[in-house]
């Protein structure tokens, strides 16, 4: 009989640890925005068509703006450092402005980072009102802020093809 009464308990105890777990991960996101706690999540990439907030100064009379979200830690960014070097001096090339958006502090080696790819001092922001949630993201977007394009990381060389040439046109 304790024995039984034991596993019971047991039961009880999983059944409402899975039970809170479970609330917690399904109301608590929802809560905490809703009460301005923290800010949404940006989207895994920016799809195309879509209007996101980019400051005016981004565009320094270009066309279109190509935003950076790097960082100097990310070791993804730095293997992709020699392609988005190239990737820079081409958009610059296309009439594409770029601007360098730290993924995380303004901090003396994310601006060394930037000098690094070509990125002029003055196309280095912090903008909490751009996001990228993973590094490196590359997004293209037109002066009205509508996204032409948006690549997750650079991947392989195919990839990089396409976003060059995305960047080209």
């Amino acid at each position: 009989e304790r024995l039984v009464h034991r596993a019971a308990t047991a039961g009880t105890v999983v059944l409402l640890v899975l039970l809170t777990a479970t609330t917690a991960a399904i109301f608590k996101p929802r809560l905490t925005a809703a009460l301005g706690i923290t800010p949404p999540p940006p989207p895994a990439v920016y799809p195309a068509g879509a209007i996101v907030d980019v400051p005016a100064a981004w565009y320094a009379g270009a066309p279109h703006t190509l935003v950076i979200f790097a960082r100097e830690s990310c070791a993804a960014c730095q293997k992709a450092g020699p392609f988005l070097t190239t990737l820079v001096a081409r958009a610059r090339g296309s009439r594409v402005a770029v601007v360098f958006a730290a993924a995380g502090p303004d901090v003396p080696e994310n601006r060394a980072f930037a000098a690094a790819l070509g990125v002029p001092e003055s196309a280095f922001h912090v903008s909490p009102r751009v996001r990228a949630r993973a590094t490196p993201t590359l997004v293209l977007v037109t002066q009205q802020g509508v996204v032409v394009d948006a690549w997750e990381g650079v991947g392989p060389e195919a990839k990089q093809a396409l976003i060059a040439a995305s960047v080209d046109r």
